[in-house]
């Protein structure tokens, strides 16, 4: 799912790739990198402000981002090893393909990284939030335990926090019922008691229990409804601040296309 979800950066690295020599040529290495480089910065301008559940948002980014690296990426190429011949020729493709996968490899590796530390840190934040809404509540320990249990094994997997329609269910409320029905015969020493009468205490403790099943399971649920909504808040967070942090760095390298020799003007002076 995640390599079509970025199949359109591929495929605009496939188009691009080829007609950034012609463009080169015809523009002049300045504006063609300046143009890559601005839709570079775009794409990640795109990526740090999108709502994440919209796929097209993150779609346009993909495609800018792609447009951009194809843009530039063969102009620089060829602009680096341009003035070389020779053996001097050779080596500069060797540093130039050294720096190309020492940069890959920080990049994933300082991604990765940040990415990771930010889920760790979210996780932390919502497990707290999600003990101190638990806490507070007014339903059983146990209630509680199994509440929290459901989150921890929701953050392991790195899951927003699913919405439960019946935390105590139908069969648990039945053992409840007759767990709490044999301590009042016990409590009250009614087992020898006529069929009539446990009857009747039967009844009066199964109301009771279905009562209190129902107030907790909605208190579980309102719970449950928070703890999601803070679960995919602080998950969406993790996941977007490393491309906000990246933003500001692409606009620098849309500054150093200055750095480059503008087109020449007919009288061969560079522009």
């Amino acid at each position: 799912m995640a390599a079509i979800m970025i199949t359109p950066a591929s495929m605009m690295i496939f188009i691009f790739s080829p007609i950034s020599g012609f463009l080169l040529a015809k523009l002049g290495a300045r504006r063609v990198i300046f143009s890559g480089s601005l839709a570079i910065a775009t794409g990640y301008g795109v990526l740090s402000l999108m709502s994440p559940s919209q796929y097209w948002q993150f779609a346009l980014a993909a495609l800018l981002v792609g447009a951009g690296y194809g843009t530039i990426i063969g102009p620089i190429t060829v602009l680096a090893a341009g003035d070389f011949t020779g053996e001097l020729l050779t080596a500069s493709q060797s540093v130039i393909g050294v720096f190309r996968q020492i940069g890959t490899s920080f990049a994933v590796a300082i991604f990765v990284s940040a990415l990771a530390a930010n889920l760790t840190t979210a996780k932390t934040q919502i497990r707290t939030y999600a003990t101190t809404t638990v806490t507070t509540l007014s339903i059983p320990k146990q209630a509680k335990r199994d509440t929290l249990r459901v989150v921890d094994h929701q953050l392991a997997t790195e899951q927003t926090a699913q919405t439960v329609h019946e935390p105590i269910t139908a069969a648990k409320a039945r053992r409840l019922v007759a767990a709490n029905y044999m301590q009042v015969l016990k409590a009250r020493s009614l087992q020898s008691a006529p069929v009539r009468i446990k009857a009747q205490i039967h009844q009066q403790v199964a109301q009771k229990v279905h009562s209190q099943v129902k107030h907790t399971n909605q208190r579980i649920r309102t719970a449950a409804s928070a703890i999601k909504a803070k679960t995919k808040i602080e998950l969406t967070a993790a996941f977007m601040r490393p491309y906000q942090v990246a933003w500001p760095f692409t606009l620098l390298l849309v500054m150093t296309t200055w750095c480059f020799a503008g087109r020449e003007r007919k009288s061969g002076k560079p522009s």
